[in-house]
């Protein structure tokens, strides 16, 4: 045997006796992953419902977005100076939505009224930022700037509301079995209010060598109010009756 089929018989072995190791370490593949670490994985939202199977479909609320296009105000020349352009901001503020849920009273054995639940809901922050049109003083004219505070609302909450299941109880002797009552549900409204920001006007002016700037205006911005209605699960009851011994 030559001295190169002698090295190659020994370290074949080797070889494979390490790729077997790697092997049963994981090597790092995600598909090697383990169960905690594929639990850690975030995973996309569930889809919303369109019907509940043991309960009533609260319908989503879609808010729209809300835009308003940036104003430019154009570089101007007044008594040989140059006042350079600039653009105030537009605002765009995203569409937002509050999903679609579902009510639920789970099953129940005879004589019991199941538990019942309405989930918790929320309606997201908004904010409209304030805004300023530049005051100017070139060549004789002089504008002071102009400016509306912004707008915002918090998130609006209402907790959750439930009952747990109620169960009537017959008596061993016979007799009244009295009757048991699952009391209403309400998960209150929820309304941001609208939200306004006024419109702004920087008037035009001229000096005394009719020179003039023309009127600035930012337009008015308005977020529509938001309301989710509020959602009952009306009040259930098994009536008294009576039982021999």
């Amino acid at each position: 045997m030559s001295r190169k089929s002698a090295i190659t018989s020994v370290l074949a072995p080797l070889l494979a006796i390490m790729l077997a190791a790697c092997g049963a370490m994981g090597g790092g593949g995600a598909e090697r992953q383990s169960p905690a670490a594929r639990s850690a994985t975030p995973e996309s939202a569930p889809p919303e419902p369109t019907g509940c199977r043991h309960g009533e479909l609260i319908p989503a609320v879609d808010i729209p977005a809300v835009h308003a296009d940036p104003v430019v105000i154009p570089e101007v020349r007044i008594g040989g100076e140059v006042v350079p352009e600039v653009t105030i901001p537009g605002v765009d503020l995203p569409a937002q939505r509050i999903p679609a849920q579902c009510t639920e009273i789970k099953p129940a054995p005879g004589g019991c009224l199941g538990a019942a639940s309405i989930p918790p809901v929320s309606i997201p922050a908004v904010e409209i930022p304030p805004v300023e049109i530049p005051g100017l003083d070139a060549g004789g004219i002089k504008l002071d700037p102009v400016r509306a505070e912004g707008a915002s609302a918090p998130a609006q909450h209402a907790e959750g509301v439930s009952t747990p299941e109620v169960c009537q109880a017959e008596p061993k002797d016979g007799g009244v079995v009295l009757s048991v009552v699952r009391p209403p549900l309400v998960r209150a409204p929820l309304v941001r209010p609208r939200l306004m920001r006024g419109n702004l006007i920087r008037p035009y002016a001229c000096n005394d060598r009719n020179e003039c700037v023309p009127a600035v205006e930012v337009p008015a911005l308005e977020v529509p109010a938001v309301e989710v209605r509020a959602v009952e699960i009306p009040a259930a009851e098994i009536r008294a009756y009576e039982v021999g011994s």
